[in-house]
């Protein structure tokens, strides 16, 4: 069976050719010459890509945290894993949200240990509890291993707690986070006397 258009809306392939080349000219000619640059997504040619995934962090058959992704690409050839719209949620011994870190990106290791490191508009967020106030620290990125119970960063920082603005050129804590400590704070006038 063959389906055929009205003879008014067919367009030869040479037209559509013709088109095609006049568009692809026109984008030649505005571009100045220079290829654009070129995105983190372009650049990406995973063996592997997960979408929207979520992974639970367990030690000792105990699950410690959630991995959140928008995308996870994996490489048969790579140590390291990187992924997109990351949200790293972290538990008490009690299931409770007890930190949250979000990143545009990050890249996590693929041989079993658990490292990740999170970029672009990281931010780790700490809620309220019995010891400490509400706190949330951005930087550009940030390290976790649950290994080593630590989250840290070298590069400068900021962190919110109860109305204060404090900064800093780096942090580190531990995963309870009752042992956080900013390097070379800067208190911005919010000190207690």
């Amino acid at each position: 069976m063959e389906i055929r258009q009205p003879p008014e809306t067919r367009r030869p392939a040479r037209f559509l050719f013709l088109a095609f080349g006049l568009v692809s000219a026109a984008a030649a000619c505005t571009a100045g010459g220079e290829d654009g640059p070129l995105t983190e997504l372009e650049e990406v040619a995973a063996d592997q890509t997960i979408y929207e995934t979520s992974i639970k962090l367990t030690q000792d058959g105990v699950q410690e945290g959630t991995l959140e992704a928008d995308s996870i690409h994996m490489w048969q050839d790579s140590t390291h894993q990187r992924v997109y719209g990351l949200t790293l949620l972290l538990f008490d011994e009690w299931g409770r949200e007890k930190g949250r870190v979000t990143a545009d990106a990050g890249r996590m290791s693929s041989d079993g240990s658990s490292e990740l490191w999170a970029y672009g508009n990281a931010l780790l967020s700490v809620p309220a509890d019995e010891l400490n106030e509400a706190r949330e620290i951005e930087a550009d990125e940030l390290f976790f291993n649950m290994d080593s119970d630590r989250i840290w960063t070298h590069v400068p920082v900021r962190m919110e707690r109860g109305g204060c603005r404090v900064t800093g050129d780096g942090f580190e804590t531990d995963l309870s986070f009752n042992d956080l400590r900013i390097e070379a704070p800067k208190d911005g006038g919010c000190s207690e006397s």
